[in-house]
This record gives structure tokens, sequence and C-alpha cells, in this order.
């Protein structure tokens, strides 16, 4: 009985989960909702379809910052290592291998190597002998595609040999090769001084500082950091760019950490990191500007912090951070142009509108799925323009709106066309000098239909592909990392929503949606729902292979779902702030309660199986 109870006890957090946000939107219902009479209808005005935008204060600075630094500590904190070798062998078909004398007989039971740039099928032949003249094979030292700067710790056959030679060779020209640490039977390391090297070998033994107790993700590219930081360590060397399936600027945007760090964990982990943090000041002022109070914005800034998907993502070197970023801005910026008026002064109008296509330039400069948040700003565009002719011919000045119509053509076609193509453009200099060729429009056209080729077939299996039904529900997590410390331990992240946001934000479209058909709704809730079907509907069609990571643009809408019921919750009925002030601590204790799997802490398996395996699928 005892551990039939103890089975079934996860079950209960998502039970309470759902009963929580169940309870908060009949609430939310009972005190808002107001049937609109036909009188309602008849004195809307069209001209004030979006609300105006609600300026910040100086009572804003403080909890933005505050809200700010905490997540700041939070995200980088054990970022990774910032001590990984700089300095790295080169094989080449000159000289494909190198020979390490130990200077005497030692018992050598573990091979630690380091892996640099460029790859083979298997890696290096590693051979040992303790004349110089019988040699004995010994397992292949990997590097291959999947495992570029990346540390190994290779045990010898059998539980350690006597040697006094090493040979390794390079099964194919150029790689590169940063460290190599040698263990005794004891796990002691074993000291490099008296050892002699083949010339130009000394770069294997020169970083002996960096080499870590064992390999992990702190010390090691894992998922797509195989292809993103690795394509920008290429960029800065002016070598030829493995990952060519995304754009570049992601990969140049990562570079900059590199070059500010080093090619390690921290240096390509930085910049993704940092924009995850400027997320955080960002959404507070998007927020306080669509809705126009603190309480809400800072609940809704909590809700977006606190996000596994957020906090997840934005840790690893890849292009989706830069993406989301850019999507925020672009939206952003597009909300200060709609909510602007016809007969404001133009640079009001012009200003965002810009701004706005310029973020859309560096978004699709990042990751194609920039096109997909520009779909919904297409629409928002051409729903303002024509509720904005509406109002202005009803009132008789068609003159007005034809004049500012045209400046506003003009700049929509420079910003969002020649501008975007401009960025696009040049962001494929560091690519066109690792091929070697000059920037030309050939080479990028022909980068864009390999990509286009590619995404279009791949369909390969993954034991953590989802699709997007299953994102809404948060049905099948994506890992990115697992290891078993010891015994009824492990260490574990994976990427996916946190449920308040996910589930609640699902429910708080949902209730927009409805009210829109209801002709209860306004242009704030249009946008906000606009903006979500950008991000979602494209996926539909998809068919190939998909992740749970590819709704993480939707984690912005949704959010702003929420923050429209709050917003709601406070002017119609401001005794009942405990509801959004509840379920927004409930969101900041669920990721307290998995932290643990957000960020690979060894925790207990009894842990993982009574808190937080909520659902089979969830790998944890």
């Amino acid at each position: 009985m005892h551990w039939f109870w103890y089975k079934y006890f996860v079950y209960l957090l998502p039970a309470l989960t759902i009963a929580l946000i169940v309870y908060y939107f009949i609430k939310y219902h009972e005190h808002t909702y107001k049937p609109l009479t036909i009188i309602d209808i008849i004195q809307a005005k069209p001209g004030s379809f979006f609300p105006k935008m609600h300026p910040l204060n100086k009572g804003d600075i403080a909890p933005m910052a505050i809200i700010t630094v905490i997540y700041a500590a939070i995200a980088f904190f054990n970022l990774g290592s910032n001590e990984n070798p700089q300095t790295f062998h080169r094989f080449t078909e000159e000289s494909p291998a190198v020979l390490i004398d130990l200077g005497e007989e030692k018992e050598v039971s573990v091979i630690a190597h380091y892996t640099g740039n460029f790859h083979a099928r298997s890696g290096y032949i590693f051979e040992t002998s303790s004349d110089g003249t019988v040699w004995r094979d010994q397992a292949d030292l990997k590097q291959d595609y999947a495992h570029t700067f990346h540390w190994f710790f290779d045990p010898i056959d059998g539980e350690s040999q006597k040697m006094r030679y090493l040979r390794i060779t390079a099964q194919s020209t150029p790689m590169e090769l940063g460290e190599i640490c040698l263990f005794d039977k004891n796990g002691n390391r074993i000291d490099s001084g008296p050892f002699v090297l083949s010339e130009g070998a000394e770069s294997l033994f020169d970083e002996s500082d960096t080499v870590p107790e064992k390999s992990t993700y702190l010390n090691s590219t894992y998922f797509d950091e195989i292809y993103h930081a690795r394509t920008a360590y290429e960029f800065l060397n002016g070598f030829w760019p493995y990952e060519n399936t995304h754009p570049p600027l992601g990969k140049i945007l990562i570079g900059i950490g590199i070059s500010l760090f080093g090619m390690t964990p921290f240096g390509w982990r930085f910049v993704g990191t940092l924009l995850g943090v400027l997320m955080v000041p960002l959404m507070y002022i998007f927020i306080k500007n669509l809705f126009g109070k603190r309480t809400v914005a800072i609940i809704g800034t909590l809700l977006f912090t606190f996000d596994f998907m957020h906090y997840v993502q934005t840790r690893i070197a890849t292009i989706d951070t830069y993406g989301v970023f850019f999507t925020i801005l672009m939206y952003y910026f597009m909300y200060r142009f709609i909510s602007s008026d016809f007969e404001d002064k133009a640079y009001k109008q012009i200003i965002p509108l810009a701004l706005s296509g310029v973020s859309f330039g560096l978004g699709i400069a990042s990751k194609w799925t920039g096109f997909y948040a520009a779909t919904g700003l297409v629409v928002l565009y051409f729903l303002y323009i024509v509720r904005q002719g509406r109002k202005l011919c009803g009132e008789g000045k068609a003159g007005i709106f034809a004049a500012r119509l045209a400046l506003i053509l003009i700049v929509s076609i420079a910003f969002f066309v020649a501008v975007p193509a401009i960025i696009y453009y040049l962001s494929y200099i560091p690519y066109a000098e690792g091929m070697g060729e000059p920037l030309s429009l050939k080479l990028v056209w022909e980068n864009q239909t390999g990509m286009f080729n590619y995404h279009k077939g791949v369909d390969s299996k993954h034991s953590y592909a989802s699709r997007w039904w299953m994102w809404i529900f948060n049905i099948r997590p994506i890992l990115y990392y697992l290891d078993y410390p010891a015994d009824g331990m492990r260490a574990s992240f994976g990427a996916f929503l946190n449920p308040i946001v996910c589930w609640g934000g699902l429910v708080a479209l949902l209730s927009l949606l409805w009210r829109q058909i209801k002709r209860q709704g306004n242009g704030l809730s249009l946008f906000i729902m606009i903006g979500y079907a950008a991000q979602l509907v494209p996926w539909l069609p998809i068919t190939r292979i998909t992740f749970a990571y590819h709704y993480f643009p939707s984690v912005v809408f949704l959010v702003l779902a929420l923050c429209y019921t709050v917003n709601e919750f406070i002017e119609k009925a401001p005794k009942m702030k405990r509801y959004p002030y509840g379920l927004c601590g409930v969101s900041v204790f669920l990721f307290a309660l998995f932290y643990p799997v957000l960020t690979g802490l060894t925790i207990p398996e009894g842990y993982s199986q009574l808190f937080l395996r909520w659902f089979p699928s969830w790998p944890f």
C-alpha cells in the first residue's frame, strides 16, 4: 500500500496545478465578464481600436531592476567553465601523427583528451608501445562531428597497462586536438614534465590546469552547440563553416562571447544568456506600455522570467534565443506604431515602424522563423491602416490619411524590405570568408536553396521529437543532458514550459478568443492572439522533425495573454488581486521545484519520481 501511494503521489502536483488554473479562470470569468450590449457596439470607435501606449515612470525602475538583477544572478550562475584549453595541435596531411615518449615505462589506466575543430568519422587511431617497435592498438580517441570541443576520459584496454610510447594518428586531416592528460591506476595525473614530444606537439600538454575531473555539459558542448558554437569559432578564425543550415547572424553573435571569454562553455553561452537577461526588462517595458499598470508588469515579467523554456533555452549556445529576442523587439515596436494615430507627429510613427523593420531584419538573419513572426506583423499593419482609413475618411480627412499613408509605405519598403535585405546579405561576410570566396548574391542564394532543401528533408527519428499539439499541452519536453553520477542519483535537464505559463496561457488565449467572438475583445486582445498564431500556425503543416523548443517564441504571447487577464482582474475587481498574485507565486514555486532539471543538478532518483515526472512522457 505504501508503494502504491508513493508511485502515484507525483500526479498530485499536476492535478493541483490544473485545479488552480481552472479556479483562477472561474474567478476571472465571474468578476470580469460583462455581456456586450448593442449600445456598446454602436458606440465603438474604429480609431480607438488599439489602445494608446502607457509610459514608464520612476516607480518602475526599482521592480524592473530587481527582477533583472535576480534573474541575471540565477542565469549566469554555473553557466559553464571558463578554463577550457585554448591552444590546439593541428594534424595535417604532412604531419598526421604525434609520438609521445613518457621518458620511462609507466602504468597508465586512463587517457583524457579535449577535442578541437574538424573531425573524422571516428577520430584518432591510438596506439601504445613499451619499446617503440611493437605497437598495440587501443580504442580510437573520439572526435566525430558530434563531439568537437568536448572532453573525453577513455580507459586503456584492461584496468591499466605499462607503456612508454603513445602514437596518435588523425584519421583525416586537418584535425585539431586541444589537450591530453594521462592517469595512473590510482587515478592520479601523470606529470608530463619528463615527456619527450614530436615536433609541434607541445600544445597537447601546455594547459594541464584546465583538465576537469569528468566530462559534463559544464566543460563540453552539448546538443546543437556541436553545430552553432563550433561554427561561431570557425567564423572567427576564417575556417570553412560546418553548420550552414541557418543564416549566419546567430553564430556571429555567439562569436562575440567567444571573442571576450575564449572558446569555453561560458564564452559560447555568454551572449545568449545575456540576451535572456535583457529579455526581462524588455518584457517589463512591453507589458507596462501595453497595460499601464505596474502590478501587471511585475506579475507578467515574473511569469516570463521564471518560465522554464526562457531559462533553459537562453543558456545553451543555439540560435533560438536570438530569434526570440528580435521577435519581442519587432512586436514591441510594431505595437508602438499601431497605437499611434495618423494625426500624430510623423516621427512618432516612423521611428517605431523603422525599428520594427530593423528588428525583423536581425531576426531573419538569425533564424528563418523570423518570417513566421512577420506574418503577424503584416496582419496587424494592414488592420491598423484600414481602421485609420475608416476613421479619418469618415471625419472628412482623406487628404491627411493619404499623405501619411504615402510616407508610411515608403518607410515600410525601406525598413521591411531594403534594410532587412542588406542586414541579411552582410551577415554572410564571415561565411564567405570561411568558404574562401568573395561575398556575392550567388553565394548567398546557393546557401538559401541548400537550407531550404535541408529543412524540407529533415525526417530522421529522434527520441525527444514532438509535434505542435504536444507543445501546447507540455506533453514532450526535449532532454538535452543526462548523466548518472552514482547509484540512485541522476543529473539531467531539458526544455519545456512552466505549467502555469503553458496551460494558464493557453486558457487565457482561449478566453481572449471567446471574448473576441462575443465582440468583447479589443485591439490589444487581437494583437496578442495574432502574435501567438503567427508563431504557431506555420508549424501546423510542417512534416519535418520538430521539438519543444520551437514553441519558445509563443511563450511571449502566452505571458501577454495571462497579463490581459491580470489587467482585467485589477480593473474590474481590484479586491481580487490575490488571484493573479497567487498564480504568479505558484509559477515561481514550480521554477524552484524543477530547478534541478533545468540546470543539471545531481539529485536522488526518488526526488524526480516523487515530484517531477508529472507524466510518463516527461524524461526526468
